[in-house]
């Protein structure tokens, strides 16, 4: 993959750390246009994390509202003190194996459907 292909935004990125302690960090979110997306982060988080990112150069209604992203695997930087973060969105698509076949029975007996 060449430089070109990649689209660098600046975001701020918050979540909790491999220690649980809440976080704040300024970064770049970097895409290509095969929608993959990876960011360089100085606070150590786990694989599988959720972390919230939020453009910090938009329009109004993007700086106000974070979008959930799941760390799918981490990689050292070239950059000492950063892991280089790779990201999918969160939730994942749901597919049929997400939901129960048969839904779970009320406490008080009132039946829930699942809407597909």
């Amino acid at each position: 993959m060449q430089k070109e292909d990649l689209l660098g935004l600046p975001v701020e990125v918050s979540g909790w750390d491999a220690e649980g302690r809440f976080f704040v960090e300024c970064s770049t979110l970097d895409s290509t246009g095969l929608g993959q997306k990876t960011l360089l982060l100085h606070h150590a988080v786990q694989t599988c994390s959720l972390i919230f990112i939020r453009a910090l150069h938009a329009d109004s209604f993007a700086r106000s509202h974070p979008q959930a992203h799941h760390v799918e695997r981490m990689e050292s930087s070239e950059r000492f003190g950063y892991s280089k973060l790779h990201l999918t969105d969160f939730p994942p698509r749901r597919n049929g194996g997400c939901e129960p076949k048969i839904p779970p029975e009320h406490p008080i007996g009132v039946r829930e459907e699942v809407k597909p």
